[in-house]
């Protein structure tokens, strides 16, 4: 086989011609052929009897046949390194290089693609807004807020109209719509799941890729026109990839309750287990409730999320207000590039001094009371906001229980989703100016309090809780030391997701994945009055500042899809109030509920002291222990509630009416009351607005493309960007 030929290298006529002055023979005239133009040390054959001209001869002088100079002179050929067949036998060489190289990577991009990794695009909103599809991006024009909406314009179901408006998540403000951006693009590592099958310990709540299963028999109402039908048992191959939570695996039962997940056992009354997130997923999948360093700059002078509690006593308080005291929180609004940013400063003395948060979430509003229009080339867009900023100046909204209220469902009208949600989170920044005395962290969760208390002398901390007011005793070591002993910038994180108790300092986990709080009873769920001020900030004997307060949420878990994507709110028999006026408790006398409380508190106090010692104060825990009628439709069945009987006494009221607990799989047609050997169970983070297997069920190991492990686009280098690892 003969070899590859190397392309000579290409030389300059100028060096050609001073290396054929020096080294070269000449070339006789007429002579053009391949042997006599190659140039080397070989010596040429002379032609027609010619001799061959020696060394001495001068360049481009010929000879005759008696051996005397001709002097005849025959020009100089400049003899090219790179003659014509040359450049082009290269030409081809360099073609059949690219050819190769283009081939190679086709196929290895093939190879990748089929059995390493795949990018998907994601085009719809199931898991937001943890995994974006199709959306609006909108920065709000007078909080700064930046937030998204679901919205795809190439919709392959339906034509979708983009809103008229849109609503910030964090202040309400109503404005025109920002610009569409495409869904997260995300890696799939499809190998994962080929050394191993997907188990529980490893692979729960992995964000997984797969084949649509069908609807089968499952199939409700029109949506069964909208896929593959056939039951997933039947089919081998469907054309629509989807990207959902992996939850449930082969064998397990599970149950959805109270925007939980939980582990049920294979019994006619099965005993449940909560499926509790890793940290790091916590962070990952919480949603925001509110936002500090957001504040709109047309009412954050007048209403405050955060307030001093002895200024503004929580709902249901019988304290009457004080004026502020140099010992009080103070706000401090700095300036920020669209709206402001809130800073809060304590000096607190001996008495300990709360920082309480309030949901006061306003209606929806724009700056003047007329309708906003904005002219554009298709439509007239119209803002139909419900009150201006003066409006909710002169009457400011009322406290509320926190909900699954989610912006990127706007279009989908989900931001009228009013599911309580008890799981909560503070992030903060916490600077120490003075290292001694205490602060605290405290969440409000039901019946429950809970507390990071820390010593600002010896950095130590301290997780407390209570139950309807009497100590609670945690699963697990609840005192770990800290940095936070020196003057300082610290930033802390506590929540009560799943029900367990977890803190960062900085990043760092202080008692590992957290310390588990002891299940409720069926009587203890649901909100209570102390629900309405749900979280705060404790100083006592110290100079501390607060920036860049948030609050979190986590995700609620509806318990089917789509039959109940939204709670429906009734007032006690009577006819249906509105939402925000139930979330409320608008027109109720929370004092008398309180004082009603209160009174029995005491009571039982003096009766058992020793049980009731380290309790709340009486008028705290008094609010951890009304249920309201109002709220009945938060309660479970068989729960009484407490009204406000006409003669003004608190008596027992309607049974709670929220149903018991969902459990999967669901069987038509009946079979085993666990997942099958190859079938698992997943859900969309966007749990109001997506179909997942609450709907058609569960998904066959076969149809499991592999894990979305990282999102590497949108990339924005001067704003929000959400390229990264998945957690």
């Amino acid at each position: 086989m003969s070899e590859k030929p190397t392309p000579p290298n290409p030389v300059s006529e100028d060096a050609s011609l001073a290396q054929n002055a020096s080294d070269e023979t000449s070339v006789p005239a007429g002579s053009n052929s391949a042997a006599d133009h190659n140039p080397g040390p070989t010596s040429t054959r002379p032609t027609n009897g010619l001799k061959e001209p020696t060394s001495a001869q001068p360049v481009g002088e010929s000879t005759t046949l008696s051996g005397q100079p001709d002097q005849r002179t025959i020009p100089v050929i400049p003899i090219s390194s790179n003659p014509p067949h040359a450049r082009l036998e290269s030409a081809k060489l360099s073609f059949r290089e690219y050819l190769d190289t283009f081939v190679f990577v086709v196929f290895l991009v093939l190879l990748l693609k089929t059995f390493i990794a795949e990018a998907f695009v994601i085009p719809t909103g199931s898991m937001a807004p943890t995994r974006l599809g199709h959306h609006l991006v909108n920065i709000c024009p007078q909080c700064g807020h930046e937030y998204f909406v679901g919205y795809s314009p190439d919709s392959v179901r339906r034509r979708v109209e983009p809103p008229e408006y849109v609503v910030c998540p964090n202040c309400r403000h109503a404005h025109f719509p920002g610009w569409v951006e495409g869904g997260d693009k995300v890696l799939v590592l499809k190998t994962v799941y080929d050394f191993s099958r997907p188990n529980p310990a490893e692979h729960r709540h992995d964000i997984v890729v797969f084949k649509f299963p069908g609807w089968g028999e499952r199939a409700i109402g029109d949506q069964e026109f909208e896929g593959p039908t056939a039951p997933h048992h039947n089919q081998a191959f469907s054309p629509y990839n989807y990207i959902k939570r992996l939850w449930g695996f082969p064998g397990e039962r599970l149950a959805i309750w109270l925007g939980d997940v939980y582990l049920a056992t294979d019994e006619d009354k099965p005993k449940l287990t909560i499926l509790r997130k890793r940290p790091d997923r916590m962070l990952d999948m919480r949603q925001l409730v509110y936002d500090a360093d957001h504040e709109p700059q047309a009412l954050a002078d007048a209403i405050s999320r955060w307030e001093d509690d002895s200024v503004r006593p929580v709902p249901g308080s019988n304290r009457a207000p004080e004026a502020r005291s140099a010992e009080s929180w103070q706000r401090q609004l700095m300036p920020a590039k669209l709206g402001l940013k809130a800073e809060f400063y304590i000096q607190a003395g001996d008495r300990p001094r709360c920082l309480r948060y309030e949901h006061r979430v306003p209606k929806d509003w724009t700056l003047t009371a007329e309708k906003d229009v904005a002219e554009t080339n298709r439509s007239r867009r119209r803002i139909l906001a419900e009150a201006s900023a003066a409006q909710i100046r002169s009457e400011p909204p009322l406290p509320q229980l926190i909900t699954d209220f989610t912006a990127y469902n706007w279009t989908n009208r989900g931001s009228s989703s009013w599911h309580w949600v008890r799981d909560l989170m503070i992030d903060c920044e916490l600077e120490v100016l003075r290292p001694e005395g205490m602060v605290a962290l405290e969440l409000i969760s039901g019946t429950d309090c809970y507390r990071a208390e820390f010593d600002l002398s010896t950095g130590q901390c301290q997780l407390r809780a209570w139950r309807e007011g009497l100590p609670l005793e945690l699963i697990g070591n609840t005192t770990a030391p800290t940095k936070i002993s020196r003057r300082g910038r610290y930033h802390l994180q506590f929540c009560d997701f799943d029900q367990r108790l977890t803190l960062w300092v900085n990043g760092k986990l202080i008692f590992g994945e957290g310390v588990e709080i002891p299940p409720l009873r069926p009587d203890q769920q649901g909100p209570r009055l102390a629900d309405l001020a749900p979280a705060g900030i404790w100083a006592q004997r110290t100079e501390v500042r607060v920036r860049h307060l948030q609050l979190w949420r986590d995700i609620y878990y509806t318990r089917r899809d789509p039959d109940d994507v939204r709670l429906i709110l009734f007032a006690g028999g009577r006819e249906p109030l509105e939402p925000n006026d139930i979330i409320s408790l608008k027109n109720v006398s929370l004092t008398k509920y309180s004082q009603w409380a209160e009174t029995i508190f005491r009571k039982l106090a003096e009766e058992k002291p020793h049980e009731y010692r380290d309790a709340l104060p009486a008028e705290q825990a008094a609010l951890h222990r009304i249920r309201p009628e109002r709220w009945a439709p938060y309660y479970p069945r068989g729960v009484i509630t407490h009204q406000i009987s006409p003669n003004g006494t608190v008596a027992f009221g309607a049974e709670g009416s929220y149903e018991d607990p969902a459990f999967y799989p669901e069987r038509p047609h009946g079979g085993p009351r666990v997942f099958g050997p190859d079938e698992y169970f997943v859900l969309g983070d966007n749990s109001t607005s997506s179909q997942d297997s609450r709907a058609w069920g569960q998904v066959p190991e076969r149809l499991l493309m592999g894990k979305a492990v990282v999102v590497y686009f949108p990339f924005r280098p001067f704003g929000s960007s959400r390229v990264g690892l998945i957690r």
